[in-house]
């Protein structure tokens, strides 16, 4: 063991005790000197006095203060320390049995519990430096210049602040616990580590600038602090060994990077990761130009709160990786401003009533993964409207609904009923032709746009047969994404032409129908309702934003220009006819009943083809005005 000699006594750096002197009845020792000095001063006080050193006396040199237990239980409470007085040069304070270590670990334990540190006046301001290692808990404020290092055994329940800029890897903070007491505070620099040993951290943590990592053993368990974990600059880590947040509270702990969350380091990415999340979590501060999510992770449980961030990171350009990764429900409201370049998978939902925005792009080989039926919830692409990024959805990016994947995108054929009831929209929002009710298909589809191709008199996207007794009444026209109406009038036109009519004249009688907005709570449909006359085409189709104060403009977007984003435009044709109608004319003549004795079909859909029908297509004609 080393021994330094300073004065008269010989101090030990191992242990902090003084060699040839008698054990003193007073349990703390304060020693004081300047670097260089060979005097030091030493103080003894009883367990948990208060202690006030006043090192505006130690002039103008670099000083030393050490404060530990000396006795050999070295188990006693030191009391609160206030330092004052009025200094140009730097001073070491260390709560250790051991000299002052810097940059180096492990520091040496001493005592129990510890009522804090403070500083009284201003004369000390930017120049008290701590470190230090208890037994116990902290149980009063740590308030100082810089904090380079310090651990607490039990319990932080108490702040640990720092006030002015340390040295590059300073700021490392342990404990057993944080408790909703305690925090780390750096006002004016970066925090490298905060670190639960055994238990929970239920205070705050927040930097000025970056912070490194937050390793919690326990869960993190914030939820009144707002925010409880905040970092002026960026995040590299935050790492729970249980869950962060409660399911079961009202209080989910908020994490505020402005500047980006996660890293990727040692070849993988690192971000959020604990058994389950139940947090608000902002990566993005609107302003700085680079502001990515590049890992978030549940080991064992649902994703529920919010997230915002600028992107969706990925390292690899060739061969992207997992971003996002929910082993359960995404049940969180998730707004990426720019772009999503990874890739988001959950073995669960996106739950119903959920979104997830992406303002701009979901890029090249990005992918949303989901379990079986696992859209319930909405997915808008292109957000921004942005007349720069045409298009939102590109190619060779998919999602996959558990066998299912997506296709043709944007505009999938694929029904909502199959996939959970939600949807996956590229703004301006297109009609959902399958989703319709009655179903309806695409007609001659661009497969460049994978827009309709329908013209005047060239097709039909429902063949409506109505049977010997039916009718329609009502049409629901289903988008890819939620639609609101703009005015109070009709936001659809409807026009209507014979069947049999070959010069395909169009008449509008959108004066004949109504419409309900959201029938039955179902934010991406909207009701035409009306007498859809059999032996008629009739073409539906939305108002143009140019025209009018009626029409149906996107919603789910920024209210400063969802009002001004018309749903793309669109026609749906149905041609509505009577089952007695066999030559398909639109009218109801001796024909048909030439034409049934030629190929009888089951007209009164009993499941037999006999004289029952012949007589159902002659009485139908019979009592037709159409000859």
């Amino acid at each position: 063991m080393s021994l330094v000699k300073i004065g008269l006594v010989a101090f030990s750096l191992a242990t902090g005790s003084v060699a040839g002197m008698q054990p003193h009845e007073k349990h703390i020792v304060v020693q004081v000197w300047c670097d260089g000095d060979p005097d030091p001063v030493n103080t003894y006080y009883w367990e948990n006095d208060p202690i006030a050193i006043n090192v505006g006396e130690w002039g103008g040199c670099p000083t030393h203060v050490n404060i530990w237990d000396h006795t050999p239980a070295n188990d006693h409470s030191i009391g609160p320390i206030t330092l004052y007085g009025s200094r140009t040069n730097e001073i070491k304070v260390t709560v250790s049995s051991g000299a002052w270590k810097g940059e180096d670990l492990p520091i040496a334990v001493t005592g129990g519990d510890w009522a804090g540190l403070q500083l009284s006046g201003t004369g000390l301001d930017g120049k008290v430096w701590l470190e230090g290692h208890v037994g116990g808990d902290l149980t009063g404020l740590v308030s100082v210049s810089r904090v380079f290092r310090f651990r607490a055994d039990g319990e932080i329940g108490a702040g640990v602040q720092a006030d002015t800029a340390g040295p590059e890897n300073s700021f490392w903070l342990y404990a057993g616990s944080i408790g909703p007491g305690g925090n780390a505070t750096s006002t004016s620099d970066n925090i490298q580590r905060v670190e639960t040993l055994t238990g929970d951290l239920a205070g705050a943590v927040s930097a000025d600038g970056d912070i490194g990592s937050i390793i919690v053993a326990g869960d993190l368990l914030a939820g009144n602090n707002n925010p409880d974990i905040h970092s002026g600059g960026h995040i590299t880590r935050i790492e729970v060994g249980g869950k962060i947040g409660d399911p079961l509270m009202d209080n989910k702990p908020v994490i505020v990077a402005t500047t980006g969350i996660g890293a990727y380091q040692g070849g993988f990415e690192v971000g959020i990761t604990a058994d389950s999340i139940h947090a608000d979590i902002t990566s993005d501060d609107g302003v700085s130009s680079f502001n990515s999510l590049w890992w978030l992770e549940t080991r064992d449980g649902d994703f529920t709160g919010s997230l915002r961030g600028r992107y969706l990171e990925r390292y690899d350009d060739q061969d992207p990786h997992i971003t996002m990764f929910v082993d359960g429900d995404i049940d969180a409201d998730i707004t990426i401003t720019e772009n999503t370049d990874g890739r988001v998978l959950a073995t669960g939902a996106l739950a119903g009533g959920r979104v997830f925005t992406i303002g701009r792009i979901f890029n090249t080989l990005s992918a949303m993964t989901l379990g079986d039926a696992g859209l319930e919830g909405r997915v808008i692409i292109r957000a921004l409207n942005d007349p720069n990024w045409p298009v939102g959805w590109r190619p060779e990016a998919f999602v996959k609904v558990g066998s299912i994947t997506l296709a043709p995108e944007p505009y999938y054929d694929n029904k909502s009923s199959t996939l959970g009831g939600g949807a996956v929209g590229e703004v301006p929002y297109y009609l959902h032709y399958a989703d319709c009710t009655p179903s309806a298909s695409k007609v001659q589809e661009n497969m460049t746009t994978g827009l309709d191709g329908w013209a005047d008199c060239n097709g039909y996207h429902i063949d409506k047969v109505l049977s010997p007794v039916g009718s329609l009444t009502e049409v629901t026209l289903h988008h890819y994404g939620p639609v609101e109406r703009e005015g109070t009038g009709m936001p659809i036109a409807v026009y209507t032409t014979p069947m049999y009519q070959l010069n395909c004249v169009w008449e509008n009688v959108t004066g004949s129908f109504t419409v309900t907005m959201h029938p039955g709570g179902q934010a991406r449909e909207v009701r035409v309702e009306g007498s859809f006359d059999p032996g008629h085409l009739y073409r539906i189709q939305p108002k143009p934003v140019t025209t009018g104060g009626d029409y149906l403009y996107c919603a789910g977007l920024d209210p400063s220009i969802q009002n001004d984003v018309g749903v793309r435009p669109y026609v749906l044709v149905i041609r509505v006819r009577r089952i007695q109608d066999i030559t398909l004319n639109g009218l109801l003549q001796p024909d048909d009943i030439t034409a049934w004795l030629a190929e009888p079909e089951d007209t009164t859909l009993d499941g037999i083809t006999d004289n029952a029908d012949l007589v159902d297509v002659t009485e139908a004609v019979a009592g037709s005005e159409d000859w």
